[in-house]
């Protein structure tokens, strides 16, 4: 019949597993824990791209050596700004795209703006 037999044991679990890593941050705060949903990785998945929106900069790290590489200042404001930033991406290891209510603003990897793409209503 469809019930379970008597003498077997019914299992609910489900197997998962948690990654914490320890960053070398070289004495530099950084903020990867915070909004991982303004990271994005390298096309070889080497490095994470995190974009700290408090200090408007983008934190370079490499996940093989698992230390901070660099940061990134990006201007919020003027030619090269990209406002408060929603969503962050990485389409491709030479540019970053920031998503803010109005625009979408494609920067290169010095942070100047290459494009930048109006939203419709």
């Amino acid at each position: 019949s469809c019930g379970i037999k008597q003498g077997a044991h019914e299992s609910n679990t489900i197997p998962f597993s948690i990654d914490t890593v320890l960053i070398n941050s070289k004495d530099q705060l950084i903020m990867a824990s915070s909004n991982i949903f303004l990271s994005g990785l390298s096309e070889d998945c080497s490095i994470l791209y995190n974009y700290d929106s408090k200090n408007s900069e983008i934190e370079v790290i490499n996940l093989n050596s698992l230390e901070l590489q660099r940061k990134i200042k990006i201007d919020r404001d003027g030619p090269n700004g990209v406002g408060t930033v929603f969503w962050f991406g990485v389409p491709n290891d030479s540019l970053f795209m920031f998503f803010n209510l109005s625009r979408i603003e494609f920067l290169d990897q010095t942070g100047s703006k290459k494009t930048s793409h109006k939203l419709s209503k």
